[in-house]
């Protein structure tokens, strides 16, 4: 029998592909790997400060929708959102406080700001697979061609 190095292992992609094919998905009684639909809405938190704008999302596909909820920590303001696609146009609905402006560009980025004197700390989960909930990351402005999300 021949012993494999780690390092060779995973710079193999048909050992490496082989090897994962073998361990099982994980479920509420098992251990194991997500699936890629598990992990690609995996829930993600992220704390929103006061006055700046972040890149949240891409909703690429029709209807889709991502959950927002989480709380604004000056005032005790609960939040929870529900933003989604339909015939290709992005709404929001549920409980949307005034501090917090959400927007999309053409190419259905989603972006995110808390007004001066608020900060939140918010968690997301795309509750589909399509939606891509990357890195969140913080912009200077808006895009021009963004608009509101209503």
């Amino acid at each position: 029998m021949k012993t494999i190095q780690l390092k060779d292992t995973l710079s193999d992609k048909k050992i490496t592909e082989t090897i994962l094919s073998t361990l099982p998905e994980v479920t509420d009684l098992t251990k194991g790997l997500l699936s890629l639909y598990d992990y690609k809405s995996n829930l993600q938190r992220f704390r929103f400060e006061s006055g700046l704008k972040y890149k949240i999302a891409k909703m690429d596909v029709n209807y889709s929708a991502i959950k927002i909820y989480g709380l604004e920590s000056v005032n005790g303001v609960l939040i929870d959102i529900y933003l989604y696609r339909l015939n290709n146009i992005i709404k929001a609905s549920g409980n949307i406080p005034h501090f917090i402006t959400i927007r999309h560009d053409p190419g259905m980025n989603i972006y995110i700001s808390v007004a001066l004197n608020f900060s939140c700390s918010l968690s997301f989960k795309s509750l589909d697979q399509y939606n891509s909930i990357t890195a969140i990351t913080k912009v200077d402005s808006y895009p021009e061609d963004s608009t509101n999300i209503k």
